[in-house]
């Protein structure tokens, strides 16, 4: 309650909006008479974080950077959303460090570009957790889950896997036939149905 100055005026001591957008009404009234005024204010929207994606897939190679991916930031609520900026990256038990992340600009709209280098990694999935974050955000940090798939690259070499065996005479057979093997430059190997091997 509040009560009037020598004026005639009472101040609210603090009216503030609730958490909820839309109107707010308070109603102002004189115990015992009739005397009574009603104010209405209009709470709005805060900024809140917004991605084009929750999730994103790459893909690359032991040897090769996977192709950059871009997830659009924007403002899913009122006002400004500013103070972007890439949190720290969290990592899945399968290895760490393989991802990069870099917002376009620190005020929506903004872009994360996303890349992953596969260097030294072992073929496998791989993933990862984004936080982009804002201190003028309600929904700060929000995060984009990324799953990279290292496969092996294009068969480079002809490895000998299994030597002959079991053989003396000239005309005979061998008892175990050689085998090789296709595999890329990181010494994986290459499934690829189809390819022809020839011995001369």
């Amino acid at each position: 309650s509040a009560t009037t100055n020598a004026q005639g005026i009472a101040t609210a001591g603090a009216w503030r909006l609730g958490s909820t957008p839309g109107a707010n009404t308070v109603t102002a009234s004189v115990p015992g008479t009739t005397l009574n005024a009603i104010f209405t204010a209009t709470g709005v929207a805060g900024p809140s974080i917004a991605v084009s994606a929750s999730s994103v897939t790459l893909a690359a190679t032991p040897t090769t950077t996977s192709p950059s991916t871009t997830v659009a930031v924007t403002n899913g609520g009122g006002g400004t959303l500013g103070d972007l900026a890439v949190g720290t990256v969290t990592y899945g038990p399968e290895g760490t460090g393989w991802l990069s992340a870099a917002l376009s600009g620190t005020t929506a709209p903004a872009t994360l570009t996303l890349r992953a280098a596969a260097t030294g990694l072992k073929l496998g999935r791989y993933t990862a957790t984004v936080p982009v974050q804002s201190a003028t955000a309600g929904n700060s940090p929000t995060a984009v889950s990324v799953e990279l798939t290292v496969g092996a690259g294009a068969a480079s070499q002809l490895v000998l896997k299994t030597a002959a065996a079991g053989a003396s005479a000239s005309g005979v057979p061998f008892t175990q036939q050689p085998v090789v093997e296709l595999r890329d430059a990181a010494n994986n190997p290459v499934t690829t149905a189809g390819v022809v091997v020839t011995a001369t």
